[in-house]
């Protein structure tokens, strides 16, 4: 996303350099940031409604991401972790 161009600062204002700076750069992360949340919400909302087509509230991926859907209908992802392994071992 390009930069805004900043406004000339007025004699009279109260202007800190500093905290314009970190305003700027909040809302340039701010817009960035925006189209990725609407790209996970239809991300999350697939999720949800592929586990409901298959009938399930549990999934883990080949790449060892577990999916829960929780009884409120949202979703929660976590990466598999040693100890889940060895779980996964004892009961095979």
């Amino acid at each position: 996303m390009a930069k805004r161009a900043r406004q000339q600062v007025l004699p009279d204002s109260d202007f800190i350099q500093a905290l314009d700076d970190a305003v700027m750069t909040y809302e340039e992360a701010k817009d960035a940031r925006l189209p990725l949340t609407l790209a996970e919400k239809e991300a999350k909302e697939n999720l949800i409604l592929k586990m409901q087509e298959a009938g399930r509230t549990h999934y883990v991926s080949a790449d060892g991401i577990v999916a829960d859907v929780t009884e409120s209908r949202n979703v929660r992802t976590r990466r598999k972790d040693a100890k889940d392994n060895e779980e996964a071992e004892d009961d095979g």
